[in-house]
C-alpha cells in the first residue's frame, strides 16, 4: 500500500553471539498482499545510529480483503460520522422533549395534589344538610 511506519522493538533475547529481536506490527502491514520491506535501525544516542540493509517478506492474499476501509476513503468515514452526529442530535432533542414533558407531568401532579388537599379541607369544614322529608 506504499505506507510507511515505525515500530519499536518489544522483545530482545541475547544468546551467545546472537541477538533475537521481536516487535508487533499492526494490521496496516497485512492489509495488502505482496512484499513488505523493512530494515532495523539501532539508535544508541543522538550521535550514533546504525541500520541494516532493507529486506522483505511476503504477505499472502487473505479473505475478505474488500471489507477493509482504507484511510483514503474519507467519504465513507465522513458519511458515517455525520450519521452518528445526526443520531446524537436526535437523541438529545428527544431527551430535552422528554424532560419538558416530564416537567409538565410533574406540574399536573402537583396541581392535582393541591386540589385534592383543598377538597379534603373543604370536606372537613362544610356541613351537609339533608332536605326535610315528609
Amino acid at each position: 500500500g506504499n505506507e510507511y511506519n515505525t515500530y519499536e522493538v518489544t522483545d530482545v533475547n541475547v544468546e551467545d553471539n546472537t541477538i533475537k529481536l521481536g516487535w508487533t506490527i499492526d494490521n496496516n502491514v497485512t492489509r495488502y498482499s505482496g512484499a513488505v520491506a523493512f530494515q532495523l535501525t539501532f539508535e544508541l544516542s543522538t550521535t550514533y545510529k546504525w541500520s541494516t540493509v532493507p529486506t522483505t517478506f511476503n504477505i499472502r492474499a487473505g479473505l475478505n480483503m474488500n471489507s477493509v476501509i482504507a484511510p483514503s476513503e474519507t467519504a465513507v468515514v465522513s458519511a458515517l460520522f455525520n450519521k452518528v452526529n445526526n443520531l446524537e442530535t436526535l437523541i438529545n432533542n428527544l431527551s430535552d422533549k422528554f424532560d419538558s414533558d416530564n416537567n409538565s407531568v410533574k406540574e399536573l401532579q402537583t396541581a392535582i395534589e393541591r386540589i385534592d388537599s383543598e377538597l379534603s379541607d373543604l370536606q372537613g369544614r362544610v356541613v351537609y344538610t339533608l332536605p326535610d322529608t315528609d
